[in-house]
């Protein structure tokens, strides 16, 4: 009912208040409404996006520890190799040790060799003379 000067009743202007409050309302439950969703989405996107980055950083992992465990079981490997290496050599005492003991039988075997020609040279000067002198005898 509109008053006789042209203007809205109170009950009018209560009544579009109320109505106005209401639409007002339910757009704020909406808003209210899509915002949880919203949120909601971006929640589930971004526990997603780390569930991702957790099983990437995982397999990069693994993929490191793998390659690390190679190159730890080539170096064991390498280092057995080394053991049994080492294990061929002669120690330096050994080896001091067996090159004295040689060069004391060569110097033995080098002052027999001496004695032996010293003493054929004299074996021949020896022939030599009673050679000479069987052949003045018979001369």
């Amino acid at each position: 009912m509109t008053h006789p000067n042209g203007n809205a009743s109170l009950r009018e202007v209560q009544s579009l208040i109320i109505a106005s409050e209401e639409r007002l309302g339910q757009r704020i439950d909406r808003l209210a409404e899509s915002i949880a969703s919203n949120y909601m989405a971006l929640t589930a996107e971004r526990d997603r996006r780390y569930e991702q980055r957790f099983v990437a950083q995982e397999a990069a992992l693994k993929v490191a520890k793998d390659e690390v465990d190679e190159r730890l079981e080539k170096l064991n490997h390498l280092h057995s190799q080394v053991l049994t290496d080492r294990g061929l050599l002669v120690q330096r005492e050994v080896f001091d040790s067996a090159l004295a003991s040689r060069d004391q039988r060569i110097s033995v075997l080098e002052t027999w060799k001496a004695k032996a020609s010293g003493g054929a040279f004299v074996l021949t000067l020896f022939a030599g003379l009673i050679g000479a002198t069987i052949q003045r005898v018979f001369a």
